[in-house]
């Protein structure tokens, strides 16, 4: 395995994306449980699953350890 070195400020930014895409997802769970046609409901939960993916990959990146980089 390899060890790659993230700077602080890397970690902090990617946390910071995490929360504002939590509150995006809220957002759009609301309009969600709100959508009136089969064809919103569907393109609201298509945008829904990418954002919590890329939630996901924000919060990896946050969680890790930061290490000054050579």
């Amino acid at each position: 395995m390899s060890v790659v070195a993230i700077r602080p400020e890397v970690v902090d930014a990617a946390a910071s994306h995490a929360r504002i895409l939590d509150r995006f997802i809220g957002h759009v769970t609301v309009e969600l449980d709100g959508a009136l046609s089969d064809f919103q409901r569907e393109s609201l939960q298509d945008l829904l699953d990418k954002l919590i993916e890329e939630r996901r990959n924000y919060q990896r990146v946050a969680t890790l350890r930061p290490r000054q980089a050579a």
